[in-house]
């Protein structure tokens, strides 16, 4: 930030971090941004269907990566074996397996 703050002076960045769904709150309860970034498409389309961001765009991707220790590794080959994902898939605000979709 401090290269964009130098480079558009009087500019002042300011960060708010936080999972996309408690970014999407604060926005529609009325937190003023510039520029909202989220992780997931649903929160940013329901934003945009309350008139309060425009139509969103795609600037990045990426996809899950598994990193696990050496005494796993024979256990875990592929994301879909993944232990970690079942505790993601229940929880409902964590969107990873729908990233895996889209990759799939």
């Amino acid at each position: 930030m401090p290269r964009f703050e130098k480079e558009n002076a009087p500019a002042k960045v300011i960060t708010n971090a936080g999972g996309p769904q408690e970014l999407r709150t604060r926005s529609s309860t009325g937190a003023a941004a510039d520029v909202f970034a989220s992780s997931d498409v649903k929160h940013m389309d329901a934003l945009a269907a309350q008139g309060l961001v425009i139509a969103p765009a795609i600037f990045a991707c990426n996809e899950p990566v598994v990193v696990v220790r050496p005494a796993l590794a024979a256990t875990v080959k592929t994301y879909a074996t993944c232990r970690v994902r079942e505790r993601c898939r229940r929880r409902t605000e964590v969107p990873s397996d729908a990233y895996h979709d889209l990759r799939s």
